[in-house]
């Protein structure tokens, strides 16, 4: 009996140090990886508005928006994480020259080892004046600003990568729980695993994953459903739909990422 404990706690420990070590080569220096991104919100307009505002509010509401975001792998730790050199571009910033558009798109990043990609941002990193209350912007900042802009964009796009890559081994029909969500707000998940198949190079399984609460206050609800491949640990594309309901009313964001071949 106890050498068979014995031989057990051996094999549990050697599929984790496997399961690290799969990791920590998942990233490489040189990796570039391109997703294709397109939002839709639909919110209920604020109380008060001006009219000029209002109709801003209208032209913008439920309409899609689409960007191209790139991330490039410079270096990679120990653990399996690529520090990223990442970009997410619109049709409007696309038209821009190539020094406007970078100082309102770039960011430093990482790509993990999970495959979540997380913006780098440092909330106190913030311009200073010059001469004349000119504001001093520096690569850095600008890079920094667009960073925090652009994080809440992979919310449900981390939980799912974070998940899928938690779980050891994805095989059809899994069904197991994780927790997502920002440290204020933690919210549980369900995810279950369908069918393999391969897209675009990358041997995946399908994971759909469904999570939620209800607080005095407001609700969300949250659907998302896309393909993972646990081998290079990468998300291939999901579809997330988003439903929260608050005093101003029911929102609504659905958001499509698509990794390009």
């Amino acid at each position: 009996m106890m050498k068979h404990l014995r031989n057990s706690a051996i094999l549990a420990f050697s599929v984790v140090l496997l399961s690290a070590a799969s990791l920590a080569n998942t990233r490489t220096i040189g990796q570039s990886f391109v997703y294709d991104l397109t939002v839709v919100s639909q919110a209920s307009a604020p109380e008060g508005l001006p009219a000029s505002a209002r109709a801003r509010f209208d032209a913008q509401n439920g309409k899609p928006v689409a960007f191209a975001v790139t991330l490039a792998v410079d270096r990679v730790d120990s653990k399996g994480n690529g520090h990223v050199n990442g970009s997410i571009v619109s049709p409007a910033l696309a038209a821009l020259p190539a020094f406007a558009r970078a100082a309102q798109s770039e960011f430093q990043g990482a790509l993990t080892a999970e495959g979540q990609i997380i913006p780098a941002y440092d909330p106190s990193l913030k311009p200073t004046q010059g001469p004349g209350g000119v504001l001093i912007l520096t690569p850095a900042i600008n890079q920094n600003t667009v960073g925090g802009a652009t994080a809440g964009l992979f919310a449900v796009f981390n939980d799912f990568a974070q998940g899928c890559g938690a779980h050891a081994a994805i095989n059809s029909r899994d069904g197991w729980r994780t927790r997502g969500g920002p440290a204020y707000a933690r919210m549980d998940y369900t995810l279950n695993a369908g069918g393999k198949g391969s897209i675009a190079g990358h041997e995946t399984v399908l994971v759909t994953m469904k999570g939620g609460y209800q607080e005095p206050y407001g609700s969300q609800t949250i659907v998302a459903s896309g393909h993972y491949d646990p081998a290079q640990h990468i998300v291939v594309d999901l579809h997330v739909e988003s439903n929260s309901t608050s005093r101003n009313g029911p929102t609504s964001i659905t958001s499509d990422f698509k990794l390009r071949s």
